[in-house]
């Protein structure tokens, strides 16, 4: 009787809880949509508010501040509503950074847009706006956004499982770092070498890279990025099986996590990997058979996974996230034999996985209800039919984890596939397009080239047509030459003859004193010759005048060359 009470009592509890959770579970979502339509409406307004600015790279640099906000703050990935308002940001950006000629402001949004179609998932389409910033960057020479870009296209690389081009890229991106002394980029770039090695279970060197990170990220006073490396490191332990070490390096992030206060996903994201390695430390107690060290670390794991659950909103894919903790707390009830429970979490983890469509969990889900079940078979306070069920059970659930996982490879290969086929139609649309311009380039010189034939015809054209007018000058010149010297023949010439007259006048007045004084004598001697002395005396007198004459009029002409001379010596 008290055992049936006990029961009922145990069932109305578990009711009761149900009810309760059920009943916080709405109100969180009530609160959520709340909360995004206002964040909606903010943006919204503040979208407005940037493009009433005036048309400048003031006004690009703003709505690229703005969309990388808006990224940064999702931190996971996005609904289409989300990415088509983003997308409206930099569309708005990247039209008048290409109007207003600002290379720079392009570089940030295509940059934001590699961003943007990463969390989308569309790889190709995000490497292909982080070779484009490239591309610019290089143009530019702007050594920041190389650096930048070069990490960016090595992130892709790395997500399409190209390792080999991301080293390469990483590498590179880790020159120009090094060359500009950019702390913050050697940091990060440093901690994504360190993701780049684990993926490939190279532990050691991973090591090394993540501990240089965490040097220049504490260097710069970094909190999230330290807690990041430890975080990090800690899966790499777990990984190594030191889960001791793990727990510290995990339990040093959400410290970290904690103090920074700007990534709460990345808290909740290292809270769920800490769980798990407090759920392998208590495999490890009960092996040793210490079931109360035990549990523990079994109650402190779903204490973790517990408040990671309720701490996210129910929307777009952060419900998978939900899902997966989910999954890890069934698994966690399987090994403390808490089969009800387990069993409810795994169906919720399943319905909600369905629901989203999201194929990424389903096969760890099935998985864990193939370890419920063989874990249950296993179980000798059941009865055999009991137990052989559960066998049958565990079996049709691993073949379904088994079909998951193979349809999941064949989807994650046609994706890659398409994705090839993508970049390569890409590649030859732009290799068309180079050639195209090469081939218009090739016309621009040909036709520059004739242009530049043209201009020389005409250059040779005005000089032979300088050379002409200069010959014609040269014998201007010469007969101006010419001529002033047969103006100063002429010149000397008339000279001569004046100083001849002058002579010839000199002469003429030497004679006329003579026959003056021949005319005394002859007043004095003889009368009869006066009238004759009269004469010749006015004819001397008329000749004289008439010399007098010639030789002013002789005089002006001479003067008169002087300004032709002058003239000359001014050209």
């Amino acid at each position: 009787m008290n055992l049936t009470i006990i029961v009922h009592y145990k069932n109305w509890l578990e009711c009761l809880f149900q009810t309760i959770h059920k009943f916080l579970f709405v109100i969180l979502l009530i609160f959520s949509s709340q909360v995004k339509a206002q964040d909606v409406n903010s943006n919204n307004a503040q979208l407005e508010k940037i493009l009433l600015l005036k048309n400048d790279s003031a006004k690009v640099d703003s709505l690229a501040i703005f969309t990388r906000k808006l990224l940064k703050k999702k931190g996971v990935l996005i609904n289409k509503v989300e990415a088509d308002f983003i997308l409206k940001c930099a569309d708005s950006g990247l039209l008048l950074a290409k109007k207003v000629k600002y290379t720079l402001g392009e570089i940030k949004i295509y940059t934001a847009l590699g961003i943007l179609y990463k969390d989308l998932e569309n790889i190709s389409k995000s490497l292909q706006y982080h070779e484009k910033a490239l591309q610019l960057s290089l143009l530019l020479n702007h050594k920041k956004s190389i650096g930048n870009s070069y990490l960016n296209i090595a992130v892709m690389y790395k997500l399409m499982a190209n390792y080999t081009e991301a080293a390469k890229y990483y590498f590179s991106a880790l020159k120009v770092y090094e060359e500009v002394k950019d702390t913050a980029g050697m940091a990060t770039n440093y901690f994504n070498l360190g993701t780049l090695f684990q993926v490939q279970d190279k532990f050691n060197e991973a090591i090394d890279y993540y501990s240089k990170a965490k040097f220049y990220f504490s260097k710069i006073n970094y909190i999230e990025g330290v807690a990041n490396v430890y975080s990090n490191m800690g899966i790499i332990y777990r990984d190594m099986e030191k889960y001791d070490t793990a727990y510290f390096a995990l339990s040093q992030s959400n410290e970290l996590y904690l103090k920074s206060t700007t990534n709460r996903s990345g808290y909740l994201s290292n809270s769920r990997t800490l769980s798990l390695v407090l759920k392998d430390m208590g495999l490890r107690e009960l092996e040793a058979n210490n079931k109360i060290e035990a549990e523990k670390h079994f109650a402190e794991a779903e204490k973790l996974l517990l408040t990671s659950i309720n701490s996210f909103p129910v929307d777009g894919i952060k419900n998978s996230l939900i899902a997966a903790d989910w999954v890890n707390l069934g698994y966690l009830y399987t090994v403390q034999k808490r089969y009800a429970e387990s069993r409810e979490r795994l169906n919720e983890a399943l319905e909600l996985l369905k629901k989203l469509d999201n194929k990424i969990h389903l096969p760890s889900t099935y998985k864990n209800f193939s370890i419920l079940d063989s874990t249950m078979a296993a179980d000798t306070s059941f009865s055999t039919a009991t137990r052989l069920f559960h066998a049958e059970q565990s079996s049709t659930f691993l073949k379904l984890s088994y079909k998951a996982q193979k349809e999941l490879l064949n989807e994650e290969n046609k994706k890659q596939i398409e994705e090839l086929k993508i970049r390569y139609e890409t590649e030859k649309k732009d290799n068309e397009i180079l050639l195209l311009n090469k081939e218009n380039a090739f016309k621009d010189i040909s036709l520059k080239e004739q242009l530049s034939a043209l201009l020389i015809s005409k250059l040779r054209d005005e000089k032979n047509k300088n050379e002409i007018e200069l010959l014609s000058s040269s014998n201007a010149i010469s007969e101006l030459r010419l001529n002033s010297t047969q103006q100063e023949l002429e010149k000397q010439r008339l000279k001569s003859k004046a100083e001849a007259y002058e002579l010839q006048l000199s002469k003429q007045e030497r004679d006329l004193k003579n026959i003056e004084l021949g005319e005394e004598k002859l007043l004095r001697g003889v009368t009869t010759g006066g009238s004759l002395a009269l004469l010749l005396i006015g004819l001397l007198v008329f000749n004289r005048f008439k010399l007098r004459k010639q030789l002013e009029q002789k005089k002006p002409y001479c003067i008169s060359e002087r300004p032709s001379v002058q003239t000359f010596t001014m050209m």
